[in-house]
């Protein structure tokens, strides 16, 4: 199913749109693009925006070292070198915001999910089921495409770069 949601402002007061829905207390949000820390985003605010992950990722004491002895380094659990609106879920549904406004994700609360777009007027929303994680993988694939497959040289000697 695809929605285009689209919200206007005309004053500019704000200069944000949010997308809320249901998301029930024992559902498991993955995804948002490459993550390294985190794995079930339920009970997080992730801020789309694509950074350093930094040195210890949230986890401890090597982050508080960092942060106090590095110059902040030490980052946290859910920054991402590739901040992605696209989420699935143990439900087996998938949304993938078509954009690349700066944001966040809200799954901080039990029964509802929030999605913010800075200085965003319509935002394209894919919402894919399937009738289990597989299905619903590969129907995602369908929506955004796959990655193309390696030439044959990469298998074949060194490759070198300066």
């Amino acid at each position: 199913m695809k929605i285009k949601s689209s919200i206007e402002d005309p004053e500019q007061k704000f200069g944000y749109m949010s997308v809320k829905y249901r998301s029930s207390e024992d559902e498991e949000i993955y995804g948002l693009g490459l993550q390294y820390t985190q794995w079930n985003f339920k009970g997080k605010e992730v801020h789309m925006i694509s950074s350093e992950g930094g040195v210890g990722r949230g986890l401890q004491p090597v982050t508080f070292i960092a942060n106090n002895f590095m110059g902040g380094q030490g980052g946290n659990p859910t920054t991402s070198y590739t901040a992605s609106y696209t989420h699935l879920t143990n439900k087996n549904r998938a949304f993938l915001f078509n954009t690349t406004a700066l944001g966040y994700v809200d799954f901080t609360k039990k029964s509802e999910s929030k999605v913010v777009f800075w200085h965003e007027k319509s935002v394209e929303l894919h919402l894919i089921y399937g009738q289990s994680p597989k299905a619903l993988a590969g129907s995602l694939s369908k929506t955004i495409g796959t990655m193309q497959p390696l030439p044959d040289w990469i298998m074949n000697g060194a490759i070198i770069s300066l």
